[in-house]
């Protein structure tokens, strides 16, 4: 499965009598299961990818079809036995009739998710189907879920090298130091633990924990039930995140992409020209669909040679191909694109701490402005003055009584927060709930800002790296 999203394909313009088609199954790997075809589910998704979308960018969903690229993403096709499916994928392996040996055009029918999804592709195997394309008015009727899916399927599959999987338990101070050293790998590959790796559930795996229940609204307080541990619905939502890709280690998957057979010959395979598509859209050469189809790119090819000079002109015999020194004038730009890609993901991760690191800074002052009131003099209101002046909204001396200056200060805050649009407004003037929160927000901001000024004071290397970073966020 293709996970590559894409824009708008014209309507299609093909059809079909009745007919026959290869109709073969695909399924999406979870990462708890006991079989793979490849034998472990990092090679499994490393060779078919996540399996969370099909190449149009629509999510897998029941009647989802995989088909040659003459049908366009849209397309109708009734398969005698399973229904009307829905063409909204792409595969190199699929493939129209007359090639790779094929009698008949192939599609590809998702059959679900984990090993159920394993063990019915694997049943179903590949099977000639009386078929043909219809209107696109028809409503889509196919359900896997009629293919069955018995478990001696997958009995001549090696099983999966996982030992122990944190999905499928919860884990907490109690868990055995295998599976916790699991859980505290797969964090530290998403970018949300870099502390020891030890096995045993501790205070940092907890604190990583709880800031992910806390930025999904899973847990409010340090002290509510639950809190930092690794139960139920925590797996549920991480996992569901996790395979739509959201906490995929970006320098990881930087490296997997460094493709080190595409520059060893020509690409004389449609998967060798789908591996440089995609590399050429990487370097923003090319921005049509992965296909597997060399004519696309052959212009941009030549583009490059031209502008860079290895041809003369177009009529050059080596024009558009993807020869020695167009091999190696690609692979040096691919591998100055990894590394600034590797130095603005390493940015980013500082940028998330130091985001991190002034929120806790500001809250801790906020904590500290109780409740205050006209006319009081404390010092929470010296406090309060103290960090209007921070953001520029108090210039007089900080005198801890909350008069009309300190109100005025307020408002001119709470007007440019949008929180009142006038003097007349109520609340206006007054440090209420939604203006500390506000307060909060713009000195959490501030102190951002400030580190990172003073970062690069302190690191002027990469200095024009950290402003792409930082200063286009």
């Amino acid at each position: 499965m293709l996970l590559i999203v894409i824009g708008f394909f014209p309507a299609n313009t093909y059809s079909s009598d009745t007919g026959y088609f290869i109709v073969t199954a695909y399924y999406s790997p979870l990462p708890d299961q006991q079989h793979y075809i490849m034998g472990s589910y990092e090679k499994e998704i490393r060779m078919n990818g996540r399996g969370t979308n099909g190449a149009s960018g629509r999510e897998v969903f029941s009647w989802m079809l995989a088909a040659p690229k003459k049908y366009a993403f849209g397309t109708k096709i009734y398969l005698e036995g399973l229904g009307i499916g829905d063409v909204q994928d792409r595969g190199g392996a699929i493939v129209q009739k007359g090639q790779r040996w094929f009698k008949h055009d192939r599609i590809d029918v998702w059959v679900g998710k984990w090993e159920e999804g394993l063990q019915r592709a694997m049943y179903w195997g590949n099977r000639k189907v009386k078929g043909q394309v219809i209107a696109r008015s028809k409503a889509s009727t196919l359900d896997y879920s009629i293919i069955p899916a018995p478990a001696w399927a997958t009995n001549n599959l090696v099983k999966s090298t996982v030992v122990a999987n944190f999905f499928s338990a919860p884990l907490g101070v109690w868990s055995n130091q295998s599976q916790v050293k699991q859980l505290q790998e797969f964090l530290t590959q998403a970018w949300l633990y870099s502390w020891e790796i030890d096995g045993v559930y501790n205070n940092d795996i907890i604190n990583a924990v709880f800031d992910f229940q806390v930025e999904n609204a899973l847990i409010s307080y340090e002290s509510e039930y639950g809190a930092g541990y690794w139960g139920t619905q925590t797996r549920k939502l991480f996992l569901k995140k996790y395979l739509s890709g959201e906490y995929t280690n970006p320098l990881e998957s930087i490296e997997q992409d460094v493709y080190t057979t595409l520059f060893d010959g020509p690409a004389n395979s449609p998967e060798k020209v789908e591996v440089l598509q995609d590399v050429l859209s990487k370097l923003d050469l090319y921005s049509a669909e992965i296909d597997g189809d060399y004519s696309s790119i052959s212009d941009v090819i030549m583009d490059l040679q031209l502008r860079e000079e290895l041809i003369e002109n177009k009529y050059h015999p080596a024009a558009g191909w993807f020869g020695p020194k167009t091999r190696e004038l690609v692979q040096s730009k691919y591998s100055s694109y990894l590394e600034q890609q590797k130095i603005l993901a390493e940015l980013e991760v500082e940028k998330k701490k130091l985001q991190e690191l002034s929120g806790q800074q500001a809250t801790q002052v906020i904590e500290n402005i109780d409740s205050v009131a006209f006319g009081q003099v404390s010092p929470s209101v010296r406090e309060l003055q103290l960090t209007l002046s921070k953001l520029w909204y108090f210039n007089h001396k900080d005198t801890a009584i909350f008069g009309k200056v300190t109100s005025n200060s307020i408002l001119k805050f709470q007007i440019d927060s949008e929180l009142v649009l006038s003097a007349s407004d109520v609340g206006a003037g007054n440090y209420g709930p939604k203006t500390k929160q506000a307060l909060l927000d713009a000195l959490t901001q501030h102190i951002y800002e400030q580190k990172l000024i003073e970062r690069e004071q302190d690191n002027p290397i990469e200095q024009e790296s950290a402003e792409i970073i930082y200063f286009t966020a």
